[in-house]
């Protein structure tokens, strides 16, 4: 965090993008608590994450087919990419996007303010 606001940390996106696919559970929840913080800053990634979060369920066999690694591979994709976390721009146009979800029997929202790839 700086004057300009909130930035992601450049050795942490390589950490993120060098991540290897996880074979296990355990592997599964390294990379979310890896991921964790900027998740909460990229919209849509409870529906893209979920084939991921389904694996950590206990009645759930790891079997990590192409859905989850497609996942796997989007979501490294999205949080390394440049939109998350851009500097606000007042200036240019912006969309605000909302999700709801459950979480450990409590409902959230997250709101998103988003430039176009374009504007930054």
């Amino acid at each position: 965090m700086d004057s300009r606001g909130i930035s992601k940390d450049p050795p942490n996106v390589q950490a993120i993008k060098d991540f290897s696919e996880p074979e296990a559970v355990t592997g599964l929840r390294e990379f979310f608590g890896m991921t964790n913080q900027l998740m909460t800053f990229c919209p849509n990634l409870t529906d893209l994450t979920k084939p991921l979060r389904d694996l950590q369920k206990r009645e759930t066999a790891w079997i990590c087919e192409s859905d989850q690694q497609r996942a796997f591979c989007d979501v490294k994709q999205k949080l390394s990419s440049d939109r998350v976390l851009a500097i606000y721009r007042p200036n240019k146009e912006t969309v605000v996007s909302a999700e709801l979800y459950s979480f450990n029997g409590s409902r959230q929202v997250n709101i998103h303010l988003l430039h176009t790839l374009a504007d930054l």
